[in-house]
C-alpha cells in the first residue's frame, strides 16, 4: 500500500448524488467507547450482517455501490462505516493497532438482529484489519471476502517514500488524509507479525481476491495466505490481469463471492 491510499478522500456532494440510485440507504452515528462512528446501512436489519472495512485513507463511500446492489440489499443487512479517524469518524483521532480497531468495528455487531454470524469484506487495509476481526472474535465471524490486501510482514514493510512522509518536516506539510494513511502503513509489518502465528486458528470461511498487476500490495500476499490459512475453508481467486482497485472495477466478482458466502447457513454469534 501506498500512501496514495485506497480510495478518494470524502465527497459529501457524491453522496447526496447516491441517493435514489439504488437500494435505499440510510445514514447514522453510532457511539463506541467515545468514538462516533458515522456509518451508511442498506437492506433487513433481521437479515445476516455484511459488514464492510475500508482501507487507508477511505470511508464508506468505497462501498456505496455495494449497499445500493439491490440483490445483496435484498438478501442482508449492509453496513459500511468511516473508520476512526476518516470521513465522518474524523474528529476524535485514529486508532493505529490493529486489535483497537478490530474492538471498535465490532461492536457494530451490535446493530445484528439475525441472530447469525456477521460476514466481513475488507479491501487493501480494511482487508489486514478484517483479518484481525476475525483472529480476535472467531465465533462471531462466518466468512470473510479479502480484497487486495496485506498479511505477509515481509511484504508489508513500510517504503522508501513511507519512510520520507514520516519524517516530521514531510509529515507536517501532508494532508491530513495521506498523514493518517502513513501513519497506518509504518506500524503494518508489526501489526501483520503479530497476527501471522494466529491466522491457523480463523474459523471463518475466506475467500481471497488478488491481482497479480498490483502495484500497491503484493501479490505474494496471497500465496502467504494459503501457506497460513485453514486450506479446507479458503478460496483463492488470483486474476491475471487486474491491479489493486478490483474493488470498483470488478464488482461483479465481489458480489457474487459476497452472495456465495451468503448462500450458507451458519450457527447463531455468540451473546
Amino acid at each position: 500500500m501506498t500512501i496514495g491510499g485506497c480510495f478518494p478522500p470524502y465527497d459529501p456532494i457524491q453522496e447526496m448524488n447516491m441517493q435514489g440510485t439504488g437500494a435505499a440507504l440510510r445514514f447514522s452515528v453510532i457511539d463506541i467507547d467515545g468514538h462516533d462512528l458515522y456509518f451508511a446501512e442498506s437492506g433487513d436489519p433481521e437479515k445476516q450482517m455484511v459488514l464492510f472495512v475500508h482501507g487507508t485513507p477511505g470511508s464508506w463511500q468505497g462501498y456505496a455501490s455495494y449497499l445500493q446492489n439491490r440483490q445483496l440489499a435484498s438478501r442482508a443487512h449492509l453496513i459500511a462505516m468511516d473508520r476512526p479517524g476518516f470521513g465522518r469518524s474524523a474528529h476524535k483521532g485514529w486508532l493505529p493497532g490493529f486489535r483497537d480497531q478490530a474492538s471498535i468495528l465490532m461492536q457494530m455487531r451490535g446493530l445484528n438482529r439475525s441472530g447469525l454470524q456477521i460476514i466481513l469484506v475488507g479491501h487493501s487495509l480494511g482487508g489486514s484489519i478484517a483479518y484481525r476481526m476475525a483472529v480476535d472474535f472467531p465465533d462471531e465471524i462466518s466468512g470473510m471476502v479479502v480484497i487486495s490486501a496485506s498479511v505477509d510482514p515481509e511484504l508489508g514493510k513500510a517504503r522508501w517514500y513511507n519512510r520520507i512522509a514520516d519524517l516530521f518536516l514531510v509529515s507536517w506539510i501532508l494532508p491530513k488524509g495521506l498523514f493518517k494513511a502513513n501513519m497506518e502503513i509504518m506500524p503494518l509489518r508489526d501489526e501483520l507479525l503479530a497476527l501471522e502465528p494466529l491466522l491457523g486458528d480463523v474459523k471463518a470461511r475466506v475467500t481471497v481476491i488478488h491481482g497479480k498487476q498490483d502495484k500497491l500490495v503484493d501479490f505474494g500476499n496471497l500465496a502467504f495466505a494459503e501457506k497460513s490459512l485453514d486450506r479446507t475453508r479458503l478460496k483463492s481467486v488470483p486474476l491475471p490481469d487486474m491491479g489493486h482497485f478490483i474493488l470498483w472495477e470488478n464488482p461483479d466478482l465481489v458480489v457474487s463471492e459476497i452472495l456465495a458466502l451468503l448462500e450458507r447457513t451458519y450457527a447463531p454469534a455468540v451473546e
